[in-house]
């Protein structure tokens, strides 16, 4: 169960997840996120869903929406697999290959389940043209090493393929939050995140940038909006295609006169041109990030999170149990402008 009472979160009722459960199991069917038409389906599915739940759930949605939440739960989900037969955890010894994860069946029916909230939320599902080689789903699980329990072949990265644990961050890329910088799209809006097994209830932890900002002074804020940072290439062991960035902000004011966020301590550094002051700051923010209490969520095949990736940040400890395997999709709030590649399913430039 969830750690901190105070999380954001929508119980489901059986009614309906009962209709969410036979609805991603016929998209999961048809392909999952990945296929073509899936977007659609997806939206026409929870125009249908919108009207089950009560008055105080649908408030939570519309927070969400409206950006007034950094993350939301959703519990409740049908916790069986498709044919509503018990969930079994692999043995150690018998752990399927990212190969086989990432066309089964139950994975994808799991990010269908996503699909249809990231459309609840009025979210478009995309995948990037080369962090994750296109594909709309990530397996997120210990296939590298550097987890408590040593793989037979270890070599682990900073990636999430890794067991290591990962600092609080937002999602790549770098570039901005917002908008389409030197033809790179902007980080994603959201990211939803769900278990396949998690047999140790091991958590996945997040919290709202605005605890962080609360701490520092309006001249260290805006010092974080200068264009004053740099990132280096993802070192990750299956990609390498991932580009570095130089004098970007961290923080940026959208339209809506709101701070996002773009940050990533393990890949940041300041500009060498940055004044001392930024410098300082960037160090005292980073000090900041490592000591705040983050609400911690253990994700189950019937416990899912979406996060608002430009007002949160989230993190992980080091994965005790390698069977430890969550879904990822990635969301685009409607008008966020991208650098498209493929309409449908939805692929953009990183």
């Amino acid at each position: 169960m969830p750690e901190n009472n105070r999380l954001n979160r929508i119980v489901l009722k059986a009614e309906i997840a009962n209709f969410l459960h036979d609805k991603s199991c016929q998209l999961a069917l048809n392909g999952g996120p990945q296929a073509k038409g899936s977007q659609g389906a997806a939206e026409e599915v929870a125009v249908q869903l919108l009207p089950l739940f009560s008055g105080q759930d649908k408030k939570l949605i519309n927070d969400y929406i409206d950006e007034k939440i950094p993350y939301l739960v959703f519990e409740g989900l049908i916790h069986t697999n498709m044919d509503r037969s018990p969930i079994t955890i692999p043995d150690k010894l018998a752990f399927p290959t990212l190969q086989e994860l990432e066309t089964d069946i139950e994975i994808l029916k799991l990010a269908s389940q996503q699909q249809i909230i990231l459309a609840l939320l009025n979210e478009t599902t995309f995948a990037y043209d080369k962090e994750n080689v296109g594909n709309i789903i990530r397996i997120v699980a210990n296939f590298y090493g550097g987890g408590t329990e040593k793989l037979q072949n270890e070599d682990p990265d900073t990636s999430s393929h890794s067991g290591k644990a990962i600092v609080p961050h937002t999602e790549d890329p770098y570039y901005s939050a917002i908008k389409v910088v030197d033809g790179h799209s902007p980080s994603p809006s959201t990211l939803v995140l769900t278990a396949r097994w998690n047999p140790l209830y091991e958590t996945t932890k997040v919290i709202s940038i605005e605890r962080a900002l609360t701490l520092l002074s309006l001249e260290e804020i805006i010092a974080l909006t200068t264009n004053s940072f740099d990132f280096r290439p993802a070192k990750t062991a299956g990609e390498g295609k991932s580009l570095g960035g130089k004098q970007v902000p961290i923080l940026e004011l959208n339209k809506d006169g709101k701070l996002n966020m773009n940050f990533n301590p393990e890949r940041f550094s300041v500009n060498p041109s940055a004044s001392a002051f930024i410098k300082d700051t960037y160090i005292k923010f980073n000090h900041i990030t490592e000591k705040l209490a983050f609400d911690a969520v253990d994700l189950q095949p019937s416990r899912m999170i979406v996060i608002n990736n430009k007002i949160s940040l989230h993190s992980r400890d080091i994965v005790k149990d390698n069977r430890r395997t969550l879904v990822r999709i990635f969301g685009y709030r409607k008008g966020t402008e991208y650098n498209m590649v493929s309409q449908d399913p939805l692929i953009v430039k990183s």
